[in-house]
């Protein structure tokens, strides 16, 4: 799990993987549930859904 503080970075990252994000109408989000799996040079190993 990895949390990006500077939204520039998050959202390049969610587009690069491919990860969808909607605004839920309460201050949250929906997004797809997949789990990424990234190795230590950064990139991406697998995706398990």
């Amino acid at each position: 799990m990895a949390r990006i503080p500077d939204p520039a970075e998050l959202i390049s990252l969610l587009e690069k993987f491919g990860v969808i994000v909607i605004p839920d109408g309460t201050g949250n989000f929906t997004h797809n549930s997949a789990f990424y799996l990234v190795d230590r040079n950064g990139k991406l190993a697998q995706v398990f859904d």
